[in-house]
């Protein structure tokens, strides 16, 4: 373990996720369980899966306690999770992702030193399909926090919240989409952040956890949460950040309409140019823009 002192220790449930994740499903359940500050915890919740998942999580035993619910979507898994757990603080881990060894431990280091935070996240590694790797180092807790009203930068497997306020601020059902940005902002304005740089959590970019592949609704979820943050503001900086947003929607909805030779994807990339015109968002549109007009004109 790495080198440190716990005046008073303090509980960690994990909370596992998971849908026909018979994959991945093993090795996530194995690495919470090994790592080097123990979790009080292990709670997998089923959400109404079809293949070996339920089979691999029993043969755990009584180290993990296993949930099955009907298929409601990871939002209502999480939550149910939540719910059941009795651990002090709540680490969710995708069924598909896994952690370094000292990640629970590096994180509840910070808990102790600093009760005001109520959560913690960190950097993280994309492990791609054909053997490339990313390492994406997280930032300071004052940017995470100003750059949650444009988007997220954060993901679930590297968070360690608080159980008290996951409960008074769960995930969004309603929310098919975006529900990691919505989550993460009403935390950002009720709690404290703090940050662990580098990378303790593998995120796995592959074809099963693109969940959401219709660009239409991703779109439109977007769109539902970023009028809600927006609320928050008014006046010149409400009308200001709408744009930048509206800017980023489009334009990634373009890309999106591209890949599946949509007819959408130029009148969107335009959307997007008018909604903001100026290169400190995104200067590649331009360069996106020209390719879709010559391809339009092209027939």
């Amino acid at each position: 373990m790495l080198e440190s002192h716990y005046m008073t220790p303090l509980t960690i449930s994990v909370v596992i996720v998971v849908f026909n994740g018979e994959r991945y499903l093993r090795q996530a359940i194995q690495n919470a369980l090994d790592q080097t500050y123990p979790p009080h915890e292990v709670v997998v919740i089923d959400d109404g899966s079809t293949d070996a998942t339920l089979e691999i999580v029993r043969s755990f035993g009584d180290k993990v306690i296993c949930k099955v619910q009907q298929n409601q979507g990871p939002s209502a898994a999480r939550n149910f999770g939540t719910e059941v757990s009795t651990g002090e603080w709540i680490a969710y881990l995708d069924a598909d992702d896994y952690w370094l060894p000292t990640k629970l431990e590096q994180q509840i280091a910070v808990a102790q030193r600093d009760p005001s935070v109520g959560l913690i996240y960190t950097g993280r590694t994309q492990v791609y399909e054909d053997g490339r790797s990313v390492v994406i180092p997280a930032k300071d807790p004052r940017w995470n926090k100003r750059r949650l009203r444009f988007r997220n930068p954060m993901f679930p497997t590297t968070v360690l919240v608080r159980r008290s306020l996951a409960l008074q601020y769960p995930w969004d059902v309603s929310l098919r989409s975006s529900v990691d940005w919505w989550f993460f902002y009403q935390l950002s304005k009720v709690t404290e952040f703090a940050v662990i740089p580098g990378s303790t959590a593998i995120y796995r970019v592959h074809s099963e956890s693109l969940t959401h592949r219709d660009w239409r609704s991703v779109l439109h979820y977007a769109q539902t949460v970023a009028v809600r943050i927006q609320g928050d503001l008014s006046g010149f900086e409400r009308w200001k950040l709408k744009r930048r947003v509206d800017c980023r929607l489009f334009g990634s909805a373009a890309i999106s309409a591209r890949t599946q030779d949509s007819g959408e994807s130029l009148p969107l990339i335009t959307r997007s140019i008018v909604s903001w015109p100026f290169p400190d968002v995104w200067p590649a549109r331009y360069k996106l823009f020209l390719h879709m007009l010559y391809r339009s004109l092209q027939g």
